[in-house]
């Protein structure tokens, strides 16, 4: 295959791992170009313009040949999901770990999981055994992002489990931030009780006023997804996706940001790696909440985009 192949990245990244990130794919486009492979990156996420899936929802729109997002309404939004349009089987590309979170967050053939953050409990006592509904009926609550899938991956998990109403009394008597180290602020300096929050947050807890815990139902899993579209072919995907999803950037992911890396190949662990209890969204139960989830949801947040 001769000549410079061009190849478009979009990339909803994972803010506070971001300054990795950068460095990571500069690096990558520097190996790639040995490979005769252009890649060009566009990032999307906190501190540019929008997130990928508010900007795939426009018509005018263009589409990338690859998407690294942990932005879920890319793929959870029936009408950008549509719009994707085929795309290769990358989900056979990587052999992945077989434990309870990493099956959780199999979706479907074109989604191949990168890592996954686990939310967990941080505040003033332990959740441990006690329902997620049971910890808001009974203490403040504080969860987040608004417009990022960490807040609405809490509102679905609740909704496919418990149904609409639960959810609705979740967002409504919870304190929802517009970041998810904002609700951990919050409860580290007991303006709430306990906040849902990325693992990494919680294994700051000195164990005595302070504690990381797990709800009953299990930690909430926010998974980043590789897919590649059909507008590029499967050798140059391949190629790409090795780069991406190289052993550097899983065991830097799992080491440093306490994420869960998929791929067999990592070497390190996350604290949540062999959980027996885990909260997962079922896709097809995401997808076919259609708008009656924005309706919800920005009925009750009224400064929530309205993807719909």
């Amino acid at each position: 295959m001769g000549g410079m192949r061009t190849v478009t990245l979009y990339w909803n990244h994972i803010c506070i791992m971001h300054n990795f990130e950068k460095e990571h794919l500069g690096r990558v486009r520097d190996r790639l170009l040995r490979h005769g492979i252009d890649l060009r990156v566009t990032y999307f996420g906190m501190g540019y313009d929008g997130h990928m899936s508010s900007y795939l929802r426009k018509d005018n729109a263009l589409l990338p040949d690859i998407m690294v997002s942990a932005d879920l309404e890319v793929f959870e939004n029936a009408r950008i999901a549509e719009k994707i349009g085929a795309c290769h089987p990358a989900l056979s590309w990587v052999e992945r770990k077989d434990t309870p979170a990493v099956r959780a967050v199999v979706r479907d053939e074109a989604l191949l999981p990168f890592v996954i953050i686990p939310l967990t409990a941080y505040g003033n006592a332990s959740c441990e055994g006690r329902s997620f509904l049971e910890i808001v009926e009974r203490k403040r609550v504080a969860f987040g992002g608004i417009d990022n899938s960490a807040a609405k991956t809490v509102v679905k998990a609740v909704w496919e489990r418990y149904g609409e109403q639960a959810a609705r009394k979740v967002l409504t008597e919870c304190r929802v931030t517009n970041m998810p180290i904002e609700a951990f602020q919050a409860a580290r300096v007991g303006a709430v009780d306990v906040a849902v929050a990325p693992s990494l947050y919680g294994l700051r807890a000195d164990g005595i006023s302070r504690v990381h815990s797990v709800f009953e139902e299990g930690s909430f899993l926010l998974p980043t997804y590789f897919c590649a579209r059909k507008s590029v072919d499967e050798e140059t995907a391949r190629i790409v996706r090795d780069e991406v999803m190289s052993l550097e950037a899983l065991d830097f992911y799992a080491r440093n940001a306490d994420l869960i890396a998929c791929a067999v190949s990592a070497r390190f662990e996350s604290s949540q790696e062999h959980a027996s209890r885990v909260w997962a969204v079922d896709p097809s139960f995401a997808l076919g909440l259609g708008r009656r989830f924005y309706d919800m949801y920005c009925g009750v947040l009224g400064a929530a985009e309205n993807l719909s």
